[in-house]
């Protein structure tokens, strides 16, 4: 067989992803030590949501001592290549256990945001997400068609809230809309 009939199969590395993260809590002095930290690990946060609904405890995760009663989102400003969230995962996992004597609600949950999807970490497997590495398993949240984003019917119920969509929706805009890289 002739070398030249073969199709050679193209590898590239995608374009950069925005960084976000869900932080649940009760005690704002926490959130925003939280906050302070992850942008230690990432960059200077760009957006933040106003207050959101409290990220519910989902089957199959590690309940925390206590339920929370708010949340908010951040965005950050530098973008991340996809194969950075594992470990930005892991250090919010030890942001949050760092914090967690003053507020034993705590919980961050990273994630990032590309042009066609928006994606959830987590440290639990289930029938729907993908294991990357490191214990750390990942989650599509959203599709972006005709326009909008579209959740799938295994995501988290907090994802169905129109302020959470919304901003969602501002931050693709801004990002991708605009081709801001």
């Amino acid at each position: 067989m002739n070398k030249e009939n073969f199709f050679k199969e193209r590898v590239e590395r995608p374009n950069g992803a925005v960084f976000f993260s869900i932080v649940s809590y009760n005690e704002e002095e926490v959130l925003f030590k939280a906050k302070k930290k992850i942008e230690k690990i990432s960059s200077g946060s760009n957006f933040s949501s106003n207050e959101l609904q409290p990220w519910k405890t989902l089957k199959n995760e590690l309940p925390s001592s206590t339920e929370s009663f708010h949340s908010r989102i951040f965005s950050y400003s530098q973008k991340i290549h996809r194969d950075e969230i594992p470990v930005l995962k892991l250090n919010c996992i030890k942001i949050a256990e760092s914090l967690q004597k003053e507020d034993s609600s705590l919980k961050i949950i990273p994630g990032y945001l590309t042009e066609h999807n928006l994606i959830i970490t987590s440290s639990f497997d289930d029938f729907h997400k993908i294991y990357l590495f490191k214990g750390i398993f990942a989650e599509i949240i959203y599709k972006f068609e005709k326009n909008k984003f579209h959740t799938y019917p295994s995501c988290p119920s907090y994802f169905s809230n129109k302020e959470v969509i919304y901003f969602f929706n501002q931050i693709r805009n801004f990002y991708f809309e605009k081709k801001i890289s």
